[in-house]
Formats: structure tokens, sequence, C-alpha cells
């Protein structure tokens, strides 16, 4: 009989987060693919996102070396399904940042909810930086896209 290897506080942070940003760019990504091409303004502020999103998903990837696993495929379609459904009837910059808005909402909350529970653990600083990062992630995110509502 094996056991499975339970993960590290930093390693199920780390996971974690990796997953949240992954599933954050889909959901951009499709977005993106929806938005009315009139909508310069509206593009170029999720394209900022999506850059910010990846680029923050790169340095948890990193930290975390085998930890963070790309989601399975069907997870992927999910998030475009998802969101192809949402803006079925309505493709407005103010319908998307909403949706978006409501994501970065539902991701911040879980994120400090595991960042409180982890910080007076052996999770590294390193980690828990990071988890800070993803929150004042979504913080911006969120302010930013106000502006399309």
């Amino acid at each position: 009989m094996t056991s499975a290897k339970s993960k590290t506080p930093t390693e199920e942070l780390l996971d974690h987060l990796y997953q949240g940003l992954k599933a954050s760019s889909q959901t951009l990504l499709a977005l993106l693919s929806k938005c009315n091409s009139e909508d310069v303004s509206f593009q170029s502020e999720l394209t900022l996102l999506l850059n910010d999103t990846e680029s923050l998903a790169n340095r948890v990837g990193a930290e975390s070396g085998k930890a963070a696993q790309d989601k399975p495929l069907l997870t992927k379609l999910s998030a475009r399904l998802t969101a192809a459904i949402a803006t079925l009837m309505d493709t407005s910059a103010s319908h998307m940042a909403e949706l978006l808005i409501r994501e970065s909402t539902d991701r911040m909350t879980e994120n400090v909810k595991m960042l409180r529970e982890l910080e007076n653990t052996t999770a590294s600083q390193a980690s828990l930086a990071l988890a800070r990062e993803a929150i004042a992630l979504d913080e911006r995110c969120i302010e930013r896209l106000k502006a399309y509502l």
C-alpha cells in the first residue's frame, strides 16, 4: 500500500495560486476573443490584466518547481465554455467587466483565506509574498474594471 505524499504548506499555497492565476488567464483570453473591436480601451485593459496575470503565474510556477501543475484540458475548456455562455447574449464591456470583477472577488477571497490559514505555518516567506501579490493583483483588477461598469 502506497500513501500519497501530502503537500507542504508552501506547495499547497503555490499550487492554489498557480491554478487560480491560470484559470484567470483562460477567462481573460476567452473574453478578449469576445471583445467588440471598437472598444479598444477595454481590450487594452484586458490585455494588461492578462500580461500581469501571466507574469505572476510564471513567477509562482518558477517558485514552486513541481508544485504547480497545469490544469487538465477539461478544466481549461470549462473556463472557456463558462465565459462563452456568460457572454452569449451580452458581449458589452460592462457585462464582461462585471464577470471579471466577480471572478476576481471570489479568487481574492479564497486567496485571503488561504493566506490567513498558512501565515503561521512552515509556508515559505516567498510563497506568502506571492499570495499577497496575487491578492493585490485582484484588487487592482477590480478597481480598474469598475470604470467599465
